[in-house]
């Protein structure tokens, strides 16, 4: 990568951003022709579009005071700024969350990012009302929130990625205790407190199973899944329910990991400033955004596979599959929802733009189950529901007119498609058309696959260690889910 190109630049709209207490005049190209002081005290305001979000110009604002100071940026007679965000994709953007309903008091984000480029496209940082002002805080680059289920994507990456795993390996959602040393036993449940039994990881994901999700995190290793995710820009530490999306992350941070399945794997730093000219017209920055391959163009194709399905398996009569469907469109995503309702997430998939919706209370307090709309009608709040209606409006309306209706993702070379059952993974004519990597020759199985998990055993005792067992006498050992009952301790269970 490096800076951005000119082909880039032709495609990109462009702000000019003038500073708040300046008088700058632009031409009509939008270069600036004068700049005059006005005020001292002032900071900065938006741009001279009134189309531009007011959480651009907070960006905006904040990188060039960190990065420059205050003294250059507001005593250098102006500085003009281009940006990488779309006219049509910010207007929707707007909109979307002007039209937005959402209980009473919550606040929202929107981000829309192109995966090939790390470019932001658009980004608003909290709930419009027609005739109020916005506010200062921008929750898009701000606010931290736990991502929740919209994590898991990262999780089954990492295990796909290590070889061991594929959408036909079957994994056991039944209740499970992880073990965690000098803490007290972690005991995840899923959303319903219901379970599966066993079902493909495709099945699993499909269902945002929490089990399934936290034993692929212990086969992948929580360390690796940890290093996987910093790759990704998060700030995380290796537990089990890190699994479950319990740390904190910016919308646009998040948006940005989840776009490198849409970059065949490869993790651009989200950036917002094109390029800066001081008032003489030099360029004193131009973007040049880090980036780094995280996952394999296969993992990052399955990756993408894997939710699709999570869109187009759905039976329709749920109105899970309608809600994220953008006519004429390729769409994938993940729902995100953390303990207690707090946050209620939407990040989806399609070529050109990858976008997150993000729903909360500022204070972290729960989300309520249930709502009035404008019409007097009742709905329930939650990931499938109010963060897809205000993606899908946010994207209809940013794809509107543009090239792309009907195409997906180009196909790795090293991935095939092979037919089979949803729940048990075997090959059926009647199934699911799911990638594998070529090396994963299913018709070569009499059965489908099983995962293998790796549990600590007491060599003293033969039986699985405890958060008391001394590490000298610890040994890891691989199983298959029903043979690690057979180490469970005498008298557990």
């Amino acid at each position: 990568q490096g800076t951005i190109s000119r082909d880039m630049a032709e495609r990109t709209w462009r702000y000019p951003l003038e500073p708040l207490g300046w008088d700058v005049e632009y031409d009509g190209q939008g270069n600036v022709v004068s700049a005059t002081r006005t005020d001292q005290d002032v900071l900065v305001q938006g741009s001279v579009s009134s189309d531009l979000s007011r959480a651009v110009v907070i960006a905006v604002r904040n990188w060039l005071t960190d990065r420059y100071g205050e003294s250059v940026v507001f005593g250098s007679g102006g500085l003009k700024v281009i940006t990488t965000i779309d006219v049509q994709a910010q207007v929707a953007a707007n909109q979307a969350s002007l039209n937005a309903e959402i209980p009473e008091g919550a606040q929202m984000a929107i981000v829309g990012i192109d995966p090939s480029t790390g470019a932001v496209l658009a980004m608003v940082g909290q709930k419009l009302e027609e005739g109020q002002p916005p506010g200062e805080f921008n929750r898009a680059t701000q606010a931290l929130r736990q991502p929740g289920s919209s994590f898991k994507p990262i999780v089954y990456a990492t295990a796909i990625e290590q070889g061991g795993y594929n959408q036909a390996t079957v994994l056991v959602d039944a209740p499970a205790t992880f073990e965690i040393r000098g803490q007290p036993p972690y005991e995840p449940k899923n959303h319903d407190n219901a379970y599966d039994g066993p079902q493909t990881v495709r099945a699993h994901l499909n269902r945002s199973r929490n089990i399934p999700t936290v034993k692929t995190l212990e086969a992948a290793t929580a360390t690796a899944v940890a290093e996987k995710a910093r790759e990704l820009g998060y700030d995380v530490q290796p537990y089990p329910a890190m699994a479950l999306g319990s740390f904190e992350v910016t919308p646009l941070q998040h948006t940005a990991a989840i776009a490198a399945f849409a970059n065949g794997g490869v993790y651009i730093e989200p950036y917002f400033i094109q390029r800066v000219e001081d008032s003489d017209g030099n360029v004193i920055y131009e973007a040049s955004p880090h980036s780094a391959r995280v996952w394999s163009e296969e993992t990052a194709y399955i990756m993408l596979d894997l939710l699709h399905a999570n869109v187009v398996d759905r039976d329709p009569a749920t109105g899970f599959s309608n809600r994220a469907s953008v006519p004429g469109r390729w769409v994938a995503g993940k729902t995100g929802t953390t303990n207690d309702e707090n946050d209620i997430w939407f990040v989806g998939i399609t070529p050109g733009l990858v976008a997150s919706v993000w729903i909360g209370n500022d204070d972290n307090t729960s989300l309520p189950s249930r709502m009035t709309l404008s019409d007097g009608t009742v709905d329930a709040v939650n990931s499938s529901r109010q963060p897809i209606y205000v993606w899908n409006d946010f994207v209809s309306a940013a794809l509107r007119g543009r090239s792309g209706a009907g195409e997906g993702f180009p196909v790795p070379e090293g991935i095939v498609f092979h037919r089979i059952d949803l729940k048990t993974g075997a090959p059926s004519d009647t199934g699911v058309l799911a990638a594998f990597r070529h090396s994963d020759d299913l018709a070569a199985q009499q059965f489908a696959p099983v995962v293998r998990l790796k549990i600590p055993i007491d060599t003293a005792t033969g039986m699985r260690a405890t958060v008391d067992t001394p590490a000298d006498r610890i040994q890891i050992i691989e199983v298959t889910p029903e043979e690690a009952l057979d180490y469970l301790p005498r008298g557990a269970g």
